[in-house]
């Protein structure tokens, strides 16, 4: 090996260290403390339907989801958005085509004191 390649070498050793040690070592997640999982179903029929889940009283939306029961491949989540004040999710199915078949949607707010970390509006962040 030259003493060109050496120094080379060194020097992409040293950037890639610097480079790591500028992006740190992601933590773990942690649990939120006191986290409550609310689930709530919508009417079981064939319209579009949505349904809200809310949080209890003194905490906040940390998480969300929705879920389409017995839509067979035609049902979609078209929306899940959280309240402003981050105390309920509503979530919102639709059916892609002509589907005769009774479903529901169900929203699923996973829910925890204010701790500072909870979900964040992406309208409000400017994504």
């Amino acid at each position: 090996m030259t003493t060109h390649q050496g120094v080379r070498r060194r020097a992409l050793i040293m950037l890639a260290v610097l480079g790591a040690a500028m992006l740190g070592v992601p933590s773990t997640a942690q649990a939120v403390p006191g986290a409550t999982v609310v689930s709530t179903p919508s009417i079981t029929d064939s319209d579009t339907k949505s349904s809200v889940a809310v949080c209890p009283a003194g905490t906040l939306v940390h998480g969300a989801a929705g879920r389409i029961v017995n839509g067979g491949g035609v049902v979609s989540i078209t929306d899940m958005v959280p309240s402003p004040a981050l105390t309920s999710v509503r979530v919102q199915g639709v059916e892609n085509d002509a589907y005769a078949p009774d479903w529901r949607v169900i929203a699923i707010a996973v829910c925890g004191p204010d701790n500072g970390h909870g979900l964040r509006r992406c309208a409000e962040l400017g994504a």
